[in-house]
């Protein structure tokens, strides 16, 4: 995993307002100047349109002799009239935003209308179609979960363990049956409310008999137990979770979000419990292995 370049910082001219040529008012200034032109409106089109990112737009011809940086703060500056709190907030207590263009709109709209026109429509010969459909999604959603959270068996494997039934050999095997059980489980779930019970109840059946401490299943991290996120070619640090001592807050935080109605015209995950485990693998500095 790269991990991608920050890009370059837009500060509110409200801010330092004052400040002298090439500081960010100057900057600023700048991006909303190139807003006036037809070939920098075209690009910041294009860009809001696929959301470039400061990568994306960065490996891109600009406009005319405009530098990649004053192309980007002109992205930058017409997002915020298409922007949608999510309603969580980081570390810094800054809420999270994103926005919701188009194409990804139109995409979403489509999937609405195949999911309830195509599976969910008809009888008899539909039905059957319909569940091996979802039976086939969830087998495949069980192993390739697995997969992500580190188990090393084959596909080939994980469906002859899931179709067989046989016991699990390995730790890895272990991982993919249990979250072949907990979708399943799920399934009768789905009208349930999310809770932080609910959640840590998800992570103690999907981590069972897969921690060298059975007790670890099925509680958040402490604070004595330092989590990094890490790429395993170069130990270069990819993410840093936020501090176990905000860890019930936030769950407490993300459950309201995820139980909040969708009637005010702001985004809302839509109803049913998640069938992704709560908790990502990752190595700790003591080399143990993290917890929720």
């Amino acid at each position: 995993m790269r991990k991608p370049t920050p890009p370059p910082k837009l500060i509110p001219t409200t801010v330092i307002e004052g400040s002298h040529d090439g500081s960010p008012v100057r900057k600023t200034a700048l991006a909303r100047d190139a807003l006036e032109r037809p070939d920098v409106r075209a690009v910041v089109e294009r860009a809001n349109k696929s959301y470039w990112s400061w990568d994306d737009l960065r490996r891109r011809p600009t406009p005319g002799d405009l530098p990649a940086e004053t192309v980007w703060h002109a992205v930058r500056l017409s997002r915020p009239r298409h922007r949608r709190i999510a309603g969580l907030v980081d570390v810094s207590d800054k809420p999270f935003a994103f926005v919701l263009t188009d194409s990804v709109a139109a995409e979403l709209h489509s999937n609405d209308l195949e999911i309830g026109g195509t599976i969910g429509a008809g009888s008899g010969q539909f039905r059957e179609q319909r569940d091996r459909y979802v039976l086939r999604s969830l087998t495949n959603e069980a192993i390739a979960s697995s997969q992500l959270e580190g188990a090393s068996t084959t596909r080939k494997v994980a469906r002859e363990l899931l179709k067989t039934g046989r016991k699990p050999r390995t730790t890895s095997e272990r991982m993919i049956l249990n979250n072949d059980q907990t979708i399943t489980w799920l399934r009768d779930q789905k009208d349930r409310p999310l809770s932080p019970e609910f959640v840590l109840d998800i992570h103690r059946r999907v981590t069972a008999g897969t921690f060298e401490d059975d007790g670890d299943s099925g509680r958040l991290r402490r604070p004595d137990e330092n989590v990094l996120v890490v790429d395993a070619r170069d130990n270069e640090v990819m993410h840093v979770p936020p501090p176990a001592e905000q860890l019930p807050t936030r769950l407490e935080r993300m459950c309201d979000f995820a139980n909040a109605a969708d009637s005010d015209g702001e985004f809302r995950p839509r109803g049913g419990a998640s069938r992704r485990p709560p908790g990502r693998r990752a190595r700790t500095r003591a080399g143990s292995e993290p917890r929720a």
